[in-house]
């Protein structure tokens, strides 16, 4: 399935000329505005404005595929938690609504891009 255009007008200008951009999904639970990204080398998420932050502030983080070593999927009624080991042990976790349909589709993405199924 294609990635929806605001995704890629969104992620585009933090994408190498040699990125694909291959998924993205909604992370906004719990006043917070996240987009998630999933590229061939990359997992992005852009944290920007909403309730806990002033509108122009944002926040990029990005993980290279090859230092994440695991990759964990709880998934509950209402949210999908989703758990990055990198190496070294660390761990991101970002809240995704369960009852979105990309939520699903973005996880089984990212533990294929990762070698996990």
């Amino acid at each position: 399935m294609p990635v929806p255009e605001r995704y890629v007008e969104l992620f585009g200008r933090y994408l190498s000329r040699t990125e694909t951009l291959r998924g993205a999904a909604n992370a906004d639970l719990w006043l917070r505005y996240r987009r998630l990204a999933l590229t061939d080398q990359r997992l992005l998420c852009l944290e920007r404005g909403g309730l806990r932050h002033l509108p122009k502030y944002y926040r990029l983080t990005t993980i290279p595929l090859r230092r994440i070593t695991a990759v964990d999927v709880q998934a509950g009624r209402l949210q999908t938690t989703l758990t990055v080991v990198i190496e070294g042990g660390g761990r991101f976790s970002y809240g995704l609504p369960s009852f979105s349909k990309g939520t699903d589709r973005f996880c089984a993405a990212l533990r294929a891009a990762v070698g996990g199924e």
